[in-house]
């Protein structure tokens, strides 16, 4: 992505982690409840349709929500020959003229003069692309998967993995949506799972602290957060904490392996909000 993060997937990445939920589920709620579960940061949903497999097989009434603030990229052409790859807002990512395909969003290395050449046409197209198509058309991409703009066709590409997709259509209590992770969800919930985001590294401190303040607030009381990461030098093993809502604060309650990098953000108390 533009901002240098990068999504990796695989089957049952967490899960050691989706283990640890099914024993502590089970010793908080019974079958009948009406639990509203989540997944921020989903990527392509598949780690959360899978959890929601595990989910619904116990408590039929629930309704899980995977959300992500980039569910699709966008391919815009002119003409045949050339395409421009952006993310869902419009930030531009590369410039496809085959054989070749340069990045938008870092620069190429002066040893590859033709590649640079090509960054160059690619930023000059997306100038040009940017001065025709605002923010208001990008928006309604939300609801449909291709647009036509004076010259441009703008056509969809989306993220969610086929099996998410298919869960998606054929079981209405799986949904997928946009959502950023820093911000409150619109309903409390009474499970949160936030994996591979509130890295400090990578988002900062203060972005830490906005997302545990989202977390917080979007908790029923009795509500339980996940919190953790993948370290992919160990192989994908999963180190993250698991929270329950106990009046003003996320008190920690399990940890798989090492437990979360960011737990004492979390623990902290948070004033009223709402």
């Amino acid at each position: 992505m533009s901002s240098g993060v990068h999504r990796t997937t695989r089957r049952e990445r967490f899960r050691e982690v989706d283990v640890v939920l099914d024993g502590l589920l089970e010793s908080c709620f019974v079958p009948a409840d009406k639990l509203r579960v989540e997944d921020w940061a989903t990527s392509d949903a598949l780690a959360a349709s899978e959890f929601a497999v595990r989910v619904l097989r116990r408590y039929p009434y629930a309704e899980i929500i995977a959300s992500d603030c980039v569910l699709y990229l966008l391919k815009v052409a002119r003409t045949s020959q050339e395409l421009l790859i952006l993310e869902s807002d419009g930030s531009p990512l590369q410039y496809v003229r085959p054989p070749f395909v340069v990045s938008l969003c870092t620069d190429e290395r002066w040893f590859y003069p033709i590649n640079r050449m090509y960054r160059w046409i690619g930023q000059k197209r997306f100038n040009e692309f940017a001065r025709v198509v605002g923010a208001m058309e990008l928006k309604r991409l939300r609801t449909v998967d291709e647009l036509t703009c004076q010259s441009w066709v703008i056509r969809k590409i989306q993220l969610i993995h086929p099996e998410a997709e298919r869960l998606r259509q054929e079981d209405s209590r799986f949904r997928v949506e946009l959502h950023d992770a820093f911000t409150a969800s619109r309903e409390r919930c009474h499970v949160l799972r936030v994996m591979n985001l509130y890295n400090p590294h990578v988002i900062g401190d203060s972005a830490v602290a906005a997302g545990a303040r989202a977390v917080f607030d979007s908790l029923a009381e009795g509500g339980i957060a996940v919190i953790g990461r993948n370290d992919e030098a160990e192989g994908g093993a999963c180190h993250a904490t698991v929270f329950k809502r106990r009046d003003r604060k996320l008190v920690p309650v399990v940890r798989v392996g090492r437990g979360s990098e960011v737990e004492g953000v979390f623990t902290s108390d948070f004033p009223p909000a709402r």
